[in-house]
Formats: C-alpha cells, sequence, structure tokens
C-alpha cells in the first residue's frame, strides 16, 4: 500500500476511506448499544458480528507469539503483535458488553420522543 501511494494510486487512499466509514458505522452500533444513541436496526445481530470479525482478527495472537518466540521475528513484526492484540481486546468487549446488555437492547428500549441518555442509567 505505502508503495502504491507513493506512486500516486487511487487505491490506498479509497481503502483507508471505505475501512474509515466501516469503523465509524462499528463505532455507532457500540455508541447504540450502550444506550448513547437510537437502538440501530438489528442492534444485537450487528454487535455480535462486529465482536466475532475483531476476535477473530484478535485470534492470530496466539500463532504471532509462537512464531515470535520460535525465532521467527523478522515474519511478526511487534506492531503484528499490538494490532492483534487489541483487535481481540475490543472483540471480547463488543462480545461481553453485548452478553451483559442483551435485555435492554431489545426492541421498545426507547419511546418515541426520548433522549437516549435518559433511558442509559
Amino acid at each position: 500500500m505505502a508503495r502504491l501511494a507513493e506512486q500516486g494510486s487511487w487505491r490506498p487512499p479509497a481503502v483507508t476511506l471505505g475501512l474509515s466509514v466501516i469503523f465509524a458505522v462499528w463505532s455507532a452500533y457500540a455508541l447504540s448499544g450502550a444506550g448513547l444513541l437510537r437502538p440501530l436496526p438489528f442492534l444485537r445481530t450487528t454487535l455480535i458480528g462486529i465482536g466475532v470479525v475483531y476476535s477473530l482478527r484478535g485470534l492470530l495472537l496466539g500463532p504471532q507469539l509462537v512464531w515470535f518466540f520460535a525465532g521467527y521475528r523478522d515474519a511478526v513484526p511487534i506492531r503484528q503483535l499490538a494490532f492483534s492484540a487489541a483487535a481481540l481486546l475490543i472483540g471480547l468487549t463488543y462480545l461481553i458488553g453485548t452478553k451483559d446488555s442483551w435485555a435492554g437492547l431489545g426492541a421498545g428500549r426507547f419511546s418515541p420522543g426520548s433522549s437516549a441518555a435518559a433511558h442509559s442509567r
């Protein structure tokens, strides 16, 4: 990607924009699940899906640590270990938060005209 950016390709900015949109939507779902935004469509299912995606990415940490400590340090840069650990932590946070808030994530959580903050207490 760095080489493509140096060459002036349109792909790196397009990929960055796409990922930014995905992360913004996922953040909106997290805020909705926390009660800070109105309930979004398919809230429970989407929160579980987001948690699973992050957790699966984070599960790469196990094999990466094995390779790293087996002497393949060049194949697994430290930043990749950090990315995997962060993804695992975020994924587990989504999944645990969804589990703990499951009953409150159902339909009818807000009445028309009410604020999300008033109902999050």
